[in-house]
């Protein structure tokens, strides 16, 4: 916590939720799986269900890993193509997780299940449209090309 001495409040300044998976978070826009081993497998069918059940922290967790592992794998498609590559992962990261990190934070432990349903809900939201934007300019570049 950091004291926001201003308001007279405490203000919660990194966060690290370990409950079957790890992950950390630093105030402002740092997102981070801490013990992510590889690629996703997860099946891509029970991802489009995944945040029906907030509670499946699994699920949540796997979905933003997969998702995240796409949006690396088609901007590096991208800049592969592209002559001056715009953004880096490090940039596109800071952004999503920036605008997904204004969700408070929980208050108590019996909350951290439901922030992470919306946390990885937001992020995974974030980088699919990501995804989108990429996949639109490599269709231009695809165009141009041909």
């Amino acid at each position: 916590y950091q004291i926001d001495k201003e308001n007279l409040q405490f203000k919660l300044k990194e966060f690290l939720f370990d409950d079957g998976y790890k992950y950390r978070i630093i105030y402002p826009d740092q997102f981070e799986v801490l013990d992510k081993s590889g690629p996703s497998n997860f099946e891509t069918d029970k991802l489009r269900t995944c945040y029906q059940d907030e509670y499946n922290t699994t699920c949540n967790i796997e979905s933003y890993n997969y998702y995240h592992d796409l949006l690396v794998k088609k901007l590096a498609l991208l800049q592969a193509k592209e002559n001056e590559p715009k953004d880096s992962i490090e940039v596109i990261d800071k952004q999503i997780n920036k605008a997904c990190l204004m969700i408070p934070p929980p208050v108590y432990h019996n909350e951290a299940t439901t922030f992470t349903h919306k946390i990885t809900r937001c992020l995974t939201e974030q980088i699919k449209q990501q995804i989108e934007k990429i996949e639109k300019i490599d269709n231009k570049l695809n165009q141009v090309e041909n």
